[in-house]
């Protein structure tokens, strides 16, 4: 039995092929690179993605809430021009905005939202204007804009109600404190003697907000207006508006004005913004430009001079000049009650403007804060010893108007950490292409490994 058994292990063996070590020892070794490169590009691609795709947040893919942050309002300590890609207000609604500004010679603005890094852009207008033709809510959830108001909470734009006469644009100037009043001047056009149009009328209305209706105050002068400078709301509900020399305070009702007084603004004064009320409403801060001074790069100088609201006298309050500005409006006060202000700088070679290069509402220049004359814009505050102290910047040309919310601005913080760049959609595109990069040094690794 046991030589039988024999026979037939030697008759099964020889039906099974023989083993070539050379060939096997070849695919252990093609199986083991494969795996050790399998194992190289998912350690590169988990790398990647902590790297490039985690800071970004995963969250990127949903839709952006419109609704308030649940952070206290804070500026970001610099922002800078989005990239292509970014939704409009309409598209994505980012909620209360802590900034609105223009960039270069776009005729975009962005928007950014409150506490958080969401940028909207609004689509192009013939006023890009950040704070001088498109002005923040005190709170930030609506941006004025010509023609109409954006509700930042939602997305729809909403016409001013119908006025007596049907003007060619209406530019928003100020809103009141609480937000229920928002001043606008309604321009009417003429031909004027090369064919353009010019202005022709000018009128200041006050729309109200609660009751969705819009009143008239006063036929201004046309040919002296200038937007960011006309109107100013206090905290006790007045406001100061400008047309000439003569500045007038009034305090809105729902049915009329109340006239508190009028005044005349010394010679080349203008109101300095609407943020120049004082903090307790018994003064009101002027800007004026002296064109000076030897050595200087651009010779030009501003001060702010605060008077009083009923006589337009002088007060002992006192602030230093500023240099080498193409432009300064004031927007507020800070916590500290030291004026918050919106600098323009020069670009190079830039002629020296003012005041009396006028605004232009209804033709192409703009005047002394024309974009294409500005390098840069920046938020500071003009501290009590004189020093300026920026809280907010961008790289040149990115910035070149600007405008913040009255609850920002009251808040006094900006975060830690400045914002990421805006367009996350940008990172994605690098995460993109490192991933397609190693895929297609995988593929050409492959091709190029050697038979066998």
């Amino acid at each position: 039995m046991t030589l039988r058994l024999g026979e037939e292990l030697r008759d099964a063996a020889e039906l099974v092929p023989a083993y070539d070590l050379v060939d096997g020892a070849y695919g252990r070794a093609r199986r083991h690179r494969a795996r050790r490169r399998a194992a190289a590009v998912a350690a590169v691609m988990v790398l990647v993605a902590l790297v490039v795709v985690a800071p970004m947040g995963w969250h990127r893919f949903e839709a952006e809430p419109a609704t308030p942050s649940p952070t206290p309002p804070s500026l970001p300590e610099r922002v800078s021009k989005p990239r292509p890609g970014i939704k409009t207000v309409e598209q994505a609604p980012p909620g209360r905005a802590s900034v609105v500004f223009g960039s270069g010679d776009s005729q975009d603005l962005t928007v950014v939202g409150e506490g958080q890094d969401v940028y909207r852009r609004v689509p192009g207008s013939d006023s890009p204007y950040a704070g001088e033709q498109s002005i923040l809510s005190p709170d930030g959830s609506r941006l004025a804009v010509p023609d109409g108001v954006v509700d930042l909470m939602t997305g729809v734009f909403t016409e001013y109600p119908p006025i007596a006469e049907k003007p060619d644009v209406v530019v928003p100037q100020a809103w009141s404190r609480d937000g229920r009043w928002l001043a606008a001047i309604s321009h009417m056009a003429k031909p004027g003697e090369d064919g353009r149009r010019v202005p022709g009328r000018a009128t200041l209305f006050l729309y109200d907000q609660i009751r969705d209706i819009s009143r008239a105050v006063e036929v201004l002068d046309p040919t002296d207006l200038l937007d960011g400078y006309a109107v100013a709301f206090a905290e006790n509900g007045w406001m100061a508006y400008q047309s000439g020399r003569t500045i007038s305070v009034v305090r809105p009702e729902p049915t009329r004005n109340v006239v508190i007084s009028h005044f005349d603004a010394p010679e080349g004064a203008r109101l300095a913004g609407r943020g120049a009320w004082h903090p307790d409403s018994g003064r009101l801060n002027l800007l004026r430009q002296e064109r000076c001074c030897d050595g200087d790069a651009y010779p030009s100088r501003w001060q702010l001079v605060a008077v009083h609201p009923h006589t337009g006298a002088g007060t002992p309050t006192r602030y230093r000049e500023l240099p080498g500005l193409v432009a300064v409006r004031q927007i507020g006060w800070s916590p500290s009650n030291e004026p918050v202000l919106v600098t323009l700088s020069p670009v190079a070679g830039a002629e020296v403007a003012g005041f009396v290069t006028g605004t232009r509402t209804l033709v192409p220049d703009h005047g002394h804060t024309d974009q294409r004359r500005v390098e840069s814009a920046r938020l500071v505050i003009l501290a009590r010893d004189g020093r300026e102290r920026t809280v907010l910047s961008a790289p040149s040309r990115e910035m070149t108007s600007i405008d913040v919310a009255d609850r920002v601005i009251a808040a006094g913080s900006s975060p830690a950490v400045a914002p990421a760049r805006p367009a996350d959609r940008g990172r994605w595109w690098v995460a993109g292409a490192a991933l397609v990069a190693l895929a297609g040094a995988g593929l050409v690794a492959r091709r190029r490994r050697p038979p066998g």
